[in-house]
């Protein structure tokens, strides 16, 4: 290891939005949040000034503290840190400016598939029993 970490995994929120029957993170509406002051520590701690770091956000729904991330990105840029970012999303709340944020910040995105194959039972669901999730009509680029 040369002067940090090579990839920082930061679970900025342990809610979600779904109740996705394969989701591994076991989420809900309910949940914990990671401060925006924690995730920069662990970025300082992970990477030193003018380093370089892989950074995964993750949760839960990363997408319900944007705002994490945006600060950490920040503060990664206003201390000299190089960083390729990726977000993990089930990308309900990914809206048209939030597409050309995700680009202008360059922030990768991983999705899961949006539906299951015909004639399998759904997978994507919302809590509490209502509406399984549908695809947004527009289509994020």
């Amino acid at each position: 290891m040369k002067g940090g970490l090579d990839t920082l995994v930061l679970r900025l929120t342990n809610r979600c939005n779904l109740a996705c029957g394969y989701c591994y993170a076991g989420s809900g509406p309910a949940g914990e949040d990671l401060s925006p002051e924690r995730a920069a520590e662990a970025v300082d701690l992970a990477c030193p000034p003018g380093g370089a770091l892989r950074i995964q956000f993750t949760g839960g729904e990363p997408l319900l503290r944007w705002d994490t991330a945006a600060k950490v990105l920040d503060f990664g840029r206003a201390s000299g840190r190089r960083f390729h970012a990726a977000i993990q999303t089930n990308g309900t709340l990914l809206t048209p400016a939030l597409c050309r944020e995700l680009r202008a910040r360059r922030v990768a995105r991983t999705t899961p598939p949006a539906a299951p194959r015909r004639g399998s039972p759904p997978s994507r669901r919302r809590p509490a029993g209502s509406r399984p999730w549908r695809r947004p009509a527009w289509r994020p680029t």
